[in-house]
């Protein structure tokens, strides 16, 4: 019997819920408030956190840092924190230990009640911010005075082993039972948050990347089934000269004998006819460029076209497969200068085209993209406008896109129609989906995309059947991650 008693009395002097100085049921209910937020600030965290943890989110700076790193490191140290601070109780005095209790109790309360407002935002967005934090904080704080009052009321003082710890059978149970249930949930909704969506933007797991950069090009050579990427910007806005090229599922870096100058807002097309990716102009600092250049898949090449257009940056490119030349079209020169001129290259030199009375839009910073079943160019967004022959139409349509600069397009050749992303607007960035089938625009409604972002690329994968996205200016940087669209 005297065995029994001490090595009952043992059992409670290790436990995480025991403490020298302070009641069992406080200590119990610091360690369910600091699991159960751990539990909810990964619950709230979106769907697309678990394939890419640099998108993280939470209130507090220290969370989300741990959360960026690795959901482990956030697990392991939340927990760390929980024996730190029952080691700390049971060593400080009765008062002491209260008010280190009392400190995180509410220090996890704000956790927990800010982790619930934000779930109940995304499932309910009419309660709007706040609302569901100051009503979850409130219960909270009503239910740690009702503690505080029951610890006053039976005693400070009293022993582990005392009436403070002596409760019915029945009512063991109960909370036993209801501990449980609100683990089993808890258990639930994780398990639930982790789930990737079937459709939608889905990040791609890159070994090794370019650098980050903003206002890149791209073109696909359909022949090698390779992307091409040359240019771009850095955060300090230095432009970039190195080629990259993207087979499906790795970035190989080229480092050719000879490259074009370092510059971002160019453009580039690939000429099917004649297998070459084919560049002109572009902007490094205040000077624009006129120069053509081509990459044949190992070596930049400087063309020296009888005839050129005028240097000019934010213009577009595309490989016309009727005519079966590339084609360039607007742009902007210095300061102030708008172009509507059109030219195709042959491969051996620029030639005007007479637009005659369908000069097409005053625009920069736009995208012309080829739609093979309309067989006809488009520049997209408010209003659209297509090239068919040699001149433009506008289109009327009631339901598009709002109008912006430095997006993303593609055209999906699996579902015949142009896919939007992205853009700046005003002075935000976007992340919204477009799709533009020929005659209408449609907005998808998907369950993961990439963050907002402007001068970012756009391509089809023949590789992955996809399109896809890379790069581009986030919030405050530029990023180097690469998405894909799963179509519902």
């Amino acid at each position: 019997m005297i065995v029994s008693q001490e090595t009952s009395a043992l059992a409670r002097s290790t436990s995480p819920a025991a403490s020298a100085r302070l009641p069992r049921f406080l200590i119990k209910y610091l360690i369910l408030l600091s699991v159960s937020s751990l539990y909810l600030v990964l619950i709230q965290q979106p769907p697309g956190y678990w394939m890419d943890f640099k998108r993280a989110v939470s209130y507090f700076v220290w969370t989300r840092a741990l959360l960026e790193s690795h959901p482990l490191l956030f697990i392991g140290f939340s927990l760390m924190l929980v024996l730190v601070i029952g080691g700390a109780l049971r060593k400080l005095s009765r008062a002491a230990a209260l008010v280190l209790w009392l400190i995180s109790s509410y220090l996890y309360s704000l956790v927990l009640a800010r982790a619930v407002d934000t779930i109940l935002a995304r499932a309910w967005p009419a309660l709007g911010d706040w609302h569901g934090y100051y009503v979850i904080l409130g219960l909270l704080a009503l239910f740690t005075a009702s503690l505080l009052a029951r610890y006053v009321r039976t005693g400070a003082g009293l022993a582990l082993d005392g009436p403070v710890t002596r409760r019915p059978e029945m009512r063991r149970r109960v909370m036993l039972g209801v501990c449980g249930a609100w683990f089993l949930v808890l258990n639930t909704l994780l398990a639930f948050s982790v789930v990737i969506p079937a459709f939608g933007w889905h990040p791609v797991r890159l070994r090794r990347a370019p650098s980050e950069r903003y206002a890149p090009k791209m073109a696909y050579n359909t022949r090698q089934s390779v992307a091409i990427m040359f240019g771009g910007e850095s955060s300090d806005e230095e432009p970039f000269n190195d080629t990259w090229e993207w087979d499906g599922t790795t970035w190989r870096q080229h480092f050719p004998p000879e490259s074009p100058p370092p510059r971002s807002s160019f453009a580039m097309a690939y000429d099917a006819h004649r297998d070459r990716v084919v560049l002109f102009g572009g902007r490094n600092g205040d000077d624009d460029f006129r120069d053509t250049w081509e990459w044949d898949g190992a070596a930049w090449l400087e063309r020296q076209p009888a005839w050129s257009p005028q240097a000019r940056c934010c213009h577009s490119m595309v490989y016309d497969e009727q005519r079966q030349k590339v084609l360039l079209y607007g742009g902007y020169y210095g300061d102030a200068m708008f172009l509507t001129d059109a030219w195709e290259w042959d491969g051996e030199t620029w030639h005007l085209i007479d637009l005659g009375e369908a000069t097409g839009p005053t625009i920069s910073a736009h995208s012309l993209t080829c739609h093979a079943g309309m067989e006809a160019l488009v520049i997209v967004g408010t209003p659209t406008w297509v090239w068919q022959d040699v001149g433009w139409t506008q289109l009327q349509m009631d339901i598009a896109p709002v109008s912006r600069q430095y997006d993303g397009v593609a055209y999906d050749p699996s579902a015949d129609q142009i896919v939007l992303f992205g853009g700046r607007l005003d002075e935000r960035s976007s992340n919204d989906t477009w799709v533009f089938d020929g005659q209408t625009w449609r907005a998808l409604e998907l369950p993961m995309s990439p963050t907002p972002r402007w001068g970012h690329s756009m391509f089809y994968d023949q590789v992955r059947k996809r399109v896809m996205v890379f790069g581009g200016w986030g919030d405050t940087a530029p990023l180097n991650d690469m998405w894909e669209l799963v179509l519902p």
